[in-house]
């Protein structure tokens, strides 16, 4: 009897332990999540209040060069700023503290970002400011359309 409690006893106290740590991996997720959110809300505010800073945003595509030296570093920041975002993401989704449908989402606004700001133009200068890893994975959308490390390969180090 003492022998069958005692098997009994090791998947027991496994499944106790699991039980918790799968739940706080999902609150984190959750927080991390919300986190992400808050960050791009307050460029998202930001453009709303500014309209200088909107201008910037939505004009800094096809205008960059008409651009003073000013305004040509602000939209750059812009620049810098929204991708940092986006690396943030990356480095979450590779560290498995963001979901899958969260990523997608992020991964559809990567997209989106690139195209619209023409990032290409700017990208010598701003890739320099980002991980490596991350950098990959952006002129991987720029080159093919598809980011160059699919999610799990990466030799992220954090």
């Amino acid at each position: 009897m003492a022998t069958i409690i005692g098997a009994l006893a090791i998947p027991i106290a496994a499944l106790a332990l699991w039980v918790p740590l799968h739940q706080q991996t999902k609150l984190t997720r959750v927080a991390n999540a919300q986190a992400l959110t808050e960050l791009a809300a307050s460029l998202n505010l930001q453009l709303i209040q500014d309209a200088a800073v909107a201008s910037l945003w939505v004009e800094g595509p096809e205008k960059f060069d008409d651009y003073s030296k000013l305004d040509q570093f602000r939209y750059t920041s812009l620049l810098i700023w929204w991708l940092l975002l986006h690396e943030n993401v990356f480095i979450q989704k590779e560290s498995k503290l963001l979901d899958d449908m969260t990523y997608q989402a992020w991964q559809a606004d990567l997209r989106k970002f690139i195209a619209e700001h023409h990032l290409w133009r700017h990208w010598a200068s701003l890739k320099k400011n980002l991980h490596p890893d991350f950098a990959l994975y952006v002129e991987g959308y720029m080159s093919a359309g598809a980011p160059t490390l699919p999610h799990g390969s990466s030799s992220l180090k954090i």
